[in-house]
């Protein structure tokens, strides 16, 4: 209840009594609809206003912006499947293990996914913190073949199954470098790994620095009271 809201100083509470006086009910309301929906703006008051369920409608734009980090990853696991395909003739490890590692790329994205659908529901600064890790994971994941690649020489470059060799099978004479199958086949499914274990830890984290924030705030804040209720200064 508004009425029963209290800060810790006194001082503030009435500078904020005095600034939402008259608009108590709208408070009210942006309170009841940032708390339901996860986010506030015209269009979702405008729907509480109609009666309707807006439950989570604020978590929209995280659905969007975490289907947007899933991009470079797909790509990564349609490469790593390619890769199967079109170095099948070359004396490389088998499909069957390049088949498991490309199921390791999937399942952690679907970690990665699920760890998002948990973090939403403790703030959506964590599972902004996530998305953003998740980004840079998936873009370092899909360059650094290319990079590894690329210093070997640009025909090493050209061995690596981006999509339009996905339908063929090159001879053996256009097989890759072990470095270029291990930046390829190996290297992506462990960063998959730790981006999937850093979705759940970071969040922590982010968590835990926030709260150090927090804490050194109020310090120093009750360093402030003392020193102005310190008898040298009265």
């Amino acid at each position: 209840d508004l009425e029963d809201a209290t800060c810790s100083y006194e001082s503030d509470e009435d500078q904020i009594r005095e600034a939402i006086a008259g608009f108590e009910e709208d408070v009210i309301t942006a309170i009841t609809v940032l708390k339901s929906a996860g986010a506030y703006n015209t269009s979702i008051r405008r729907a509480h206003t109609k009666g309707q369920d807006i439950a989570g409608a604020g978590n929209s734009h995280v659905d969007m912006r975490l289907s947007a980090a899933m991009i470079p990853w797909t790509v990564c696991l349609i490469e790593e499947l390619s890769a199967a395909h079109i170095w099948e003739d070359c004396s490389l490890p088998s499909e069957l293990l390049t088949f498991a590692l490309a199921a390791i790329i999937f399942l952690a994205m679907i970690a990665t996914m699920v760890a998002s659908r948990y973090w939403i529901f403790h703030g959506p600064d964590k599972v902004n913190f996530l998305i953003q890790v998740c980004i840079y994971a998936g873009i370092f994941a899909v360059s650094a073949p290319f990079a590894i690649a690329g210093l070997q020489g640009w025909a090493q470059v050209q061995h690596l199954p981006i999509f339009y060799r996905f339908a063929h099978t090159p001879a053996s004479t256009a097989c890759p470098s072990r470095a270029t199958w291990f930046g390829c086949v190996l290297l992506r499914p462990c960063i998959a790994v730790i981006a999937a274990i850093l979705s759940w830890v970071c969040p922590v984290w982010h968590h835990r620095k926030d709260a150090e924030v927090e804490a050194n705030e109020l310090e120093r804040d009750a360093e402030d009271v003392d020193s102005v209720l310190s008898p040298d200064s009265l």
